[in-house]
């Protein structure tokens, strides 16, 4: 027979990439099935996306994070030389 999820079961757990295989899974009517299918591949084009802006975000922060030590450097240098110049 067709699977009967328990909505309030499922409203309550994390989307994950396994929760989704699980719900693409299901045993239900083709039209269920469609809109499911259609959900899923959503979610997991905008986890792939997010998780690309994610990874991005964190290439610039440690590119930033290495222009403000050698800017620090720099100006620590400048003020080095004023103090003993």
């Amino acid at each position: 027979g067709l699977d009967t999820p328990n909505i309030v079961a499922a409203a309550e757990k994390v989307m994950s990439r396994k929760y989704i295989e699980e719900v693409r899974s299901l045993n239900v009517s083709a039209t269920v099935k469609f809109v499911l299918e259609e959900f899923c591949s959503l979610w997991l084009r905008l986890d792939d996306q997010i998780s690309a802006f994610n990874k991005k975000l964190a290439e610039q922060a440690q590119a930033d994070s290495l222009y403000q030590r050698s800017q620090t450097f720099y100006t620590g240098s400048k003020k080095f030389k004023k103090i003993a110049g």
